[in-house]
């Protein structure tokens, strides 16, 4: 099933449509603009094993991001979309061996415009394969929304890691003597 969103490029773009159309080829020809927010996964366990060092890979090597850009992260804007919670809606769906994250970045500055539409494709040992945004930059793969949700989900990643002890179920020793409390 062909999403708006492809239908447009037939259109407008079809050297960019011929590149999504094998970008989506990698997951059964399914576009992730089609899948129903609520068949997603939405829990921490669901996001895939994305490691700051993959993403970082995959920025500094498919765009004009440089290490040392990357060094000073916090002036990014992906970083800034990060910190103000501009993420939302996101999930993920496991299709043809692959994860398909998907979210939604909110504009910074227009807060009632319609969310830019995010997904990447994450193979099972944490490459990331592709991404695709529906910013003007977005067919070029990489953009700052495309950054935005992949350091959302390493961020995750690092939450459910890090868990604290009053995150955990029962994480304390029982007082001696007491068999059940």
């Amino acid at each position: 099933m062909q999403s708006e969103y492809l239908k447009t490029f037939l259109l407008e773009s079809p050297d960019v449509e011929e590149r999504y159309k094998t970008k989506l080829g990698l997951i059964n020809n399914v576009d992730p603009f089609t899948l129903n927010i609520r068949d997603l996964d939405n829990s921490i366990h669901g996001v895939p094993p994305v490691t700051n060092m993959d993403i970082v890979s995959y920025l500094v090597l498919t765009s004009y991001y440089t290490k040392e850009q990357m060094k000073c992260y916090k002036s990014l804007q992906w970083y800034k979309y990060l910190e103000s919670g501009l993420i939302v809606d996101v999930g993920t769906k496991e299709v043809n061996g692959f994860f398909v994250l998907l979210g939604k970045v909110k504009h910074s500055l227009r807060p009632k415009a319609k969310p830019l539409e995010v997904w990447c494709i994450i193979t099972k040992d944490e490459a990331i394969s592709t991404a695709h945004c529906t910013c003007m930059a977005g067919s070029a793969e990489v953009c700052s929304h495309v950054g935005a949700l992949l350091f959302a989900a390493e961020y995750a990643n690092r939450r459910r890691e890090e868990a604290s002890c009053t995150d955990v179920l029962n994480a304390w020793m029982m007082p001696s003597g007491s068999s059940n409390i």
